[in-house]
């Protein structure tokens, strides 16, 4: 017996990360402590991105094997403007998006944190959530013990990433005040 949707089609087969998730896998520094690309892989620009943080989390959860999951779903919280979104990867398609539903409103996360520097967060953000699976396999993978760390087995899926932010779009809603965040 297999779970169907509401469409009538499969279920989807995710994981949806706790809400502390991105801030335990990512540290964004003040511009004073940034220095210029602190983060540890990658080498993102005031941004420390830390797996050792998150490396059991999936495993803990009972995600053995990222190859048979289709989407792994991070919420994302921005404290700058008290404020939801969400990041996703799609396994499967090895794509990472990112959903903001007040990208561009007035007092919307961008117009809080500017278009330039916004863009630049939510990289790091898809960047980061993507690191995070290739290190997920890489663990599941190692020689020296890695199964105890992440995914407890062995996955073939691939290391290139499509990264795709939906900003406000003709004919799509946006939310147009800071209270009812994900309605």
């Amino acid at each position: 017996m297999s779970a169907v949707g509401a469409t009538g089609g499969p279920l989807c087969h995710a994981w949806i990360a706790s809400t502390f998730f991105i801030k335990k896998l990512l540290r964004f520094l003040p511009p004073a402590e940034d220095g210029g690309g602190s983060g540890r892989r990658g080498g993102l620009p005031g941004v420390v991105y830390d797996y050792s943080g998150v490396s059991r989390w999936a495993g803990r959860a009972g995600v053995h094997k990222l190859e048979e999951l289709q989407a792994v779903f991070f919420p994302v919280h921005f404290e700058e403007d008290k404020h939801w979104a969400l990041a996703a990867l799609d396994l499967q398609k090895r794509q990472a998006h990112f959903w903001d539903s007040r990208w561009c409103s007035e007092g919307g996360v961008g117009a809080c944190l500017g278009e330039r520097e916004k863009e630049e967060k939510v990289r790091a953000i898809l960047i980061g959530c993507s690191q995070w699976v290739d290190d997920e396999v890489a663990a599941a993978n190692s020689d020296n013990g890695g199964a105890g760390e992440g995914c407890s087995q062995s996955s073939s899926l691939p290391l290139d990433w499509t990264y795709f932010i939906h900003k406000a779009s003709e004919g799509v809603p946006q939310q147009e005040n800071s209270c009812d965040c994900g309605s």
